[in-house]
């Protein structure tokens, strides 16, 4: 796909392979986790935390990659999965009763 600025734009940009190079073969989940720590200190709402407490919850962050047709999230684990963040692609809510 191509990608058009929609205005004037200044980006930063490094190939995947140095990427890798630097910060090792997991360079997505260690990208992802710095800029969802960023969101999480300036947040209005997690900012109120301990700077210790978000640091710490990171640790308990996972990536999942799911496939197209696949469950995100059944009805019944609601009561012990508080937060998910979809990274990439879209969801729907499917109600079957």
């Amino acid at each position: 796909m191509d990608v058009v600025a929609a205005e004037n734009c200044i980006l930063y940009a490094i190939s995947i392979d140095t990427l890798k190079k630097m910060v090792g073969e997991k360079y997505k989940e260690i990208l992802f986790l710095n800029c969802l720590k960023k969101c999480f200190q300036t947040s209005v709402h997690f900012n109120k935390l301990d700077t210790d407490v978000i640091d710490n919850s990171f640790d308990c962050f996972k990536i999942v990659n799911i496939t197209k047709g696949n469950i995100v999230l059944r009805k019944g684990d609601r009561k012990s999965t508080s937060l998910i963040i979809l990274i990439q692609g879209n969801i729907i809510n499917v109600s079957i009763e």
